[in-house]
């Protein structure tokens, strides 16, 4: 049986569900539990291509993710710090850092991988951030490696999300990825920002990458006139 939280998520859920399977020209599978509710929104969501969002469902959904997320927050002041660096081992979008940065292969993510977090983010913070993320990709034409993808954070706790686009995880493109990291620290300077929340996609495993992005940031962040924290989401 379930509690008064579960019955007015499941109302939730069988309203995004009703409105995502209009879109799909799909008919809703009879006699779904809760748990398979969720799945199938997560699917949905990760799959839907990018177009006008309906504000009924954006309403919605940001009602059904506020109470999802909830419990969910973590406070950077709250972490433990070596020279103003954290590891942190559970997701950083839990976190509320000023800005939290993504290292991936791609704008988005490979819709059967549902647990990275470029899907997670997706699933946490709104089907918006795709669409804001697609819309300044469908300004440029092409996909950019020197350059950040800042984007609003919606039902997330940081002030502002970025990802930067790594190609095929080699070094020898590095500059790019270095022109992105010293255009995001310039954009974190200038507002003032005081913590910086990194991940790296889980395409993303080529340790000399990784350290050399590292070491840029860190190096990038020590010239700021002021103090600003860094957390290395570790798995």
């Amino acid at each position: 049986m379930m509690n008064d939280n579960e019955e007015k998520q499941e109302i939730l859920l069988d309203e995004m569900l009703k409105i995502l399977s209009k879109e799909n020209e799909a008919k809703l599978p009879e006699d779904l539990d809760l748990q398979d509710k969720i799945w199938l929104l997560d699917n949905l969501m990760i799959m839907r291509t990018c177009g006008d969002l309906r504000e009924d469902f954006l309403a919605l959904q940001d009602k059904y993710l506020m109470k999802k997320n909830s419990s969910w927050l973590e406070d950077v002041s709250k972490l433990k710090y070596k020279k103003n660096i954290a590891y942190y081992t559970e997701s950083i979008l839990r976190l509320n850092a000023d800005m939290i940065l993504i290292f991936s292969s791609n704008i988005f993510a490979d819709i059967k991988d549902k647990d990275c977090i470029d899907n997670e983010l997706i699933l946490r913070g709104g089907l918006q951030i795709k669409e804001e993320l697609y819309n300044q990709l469908m300004e440029e034409k092409n996909i950019s490696l020197d350059r950040p993808y800042i984007i609003n954070s919606y039902n997330l706790f940081s002030k502002k999300i970025s990802k930067i686009i790594i190609s095929n995880n080699s070094i020898d493109n590095f500059n790019n990825t270095k022109n992105a990291i010293q255009e995001l620290i310039m954009y974190i300077k200038e507002n003032k920002y005081k913590s910086l929340a990194i991940a790296f996609g889980g395409e993303v495993r080529d340790d000399e990458i990784m350290k050399s992005i590292l070491n840029e940031i860190n190096f990038s962040i020590k010239n700021a006139k002021y103090k600003i924290k860094l957390i290395i989401q570790k798995n």
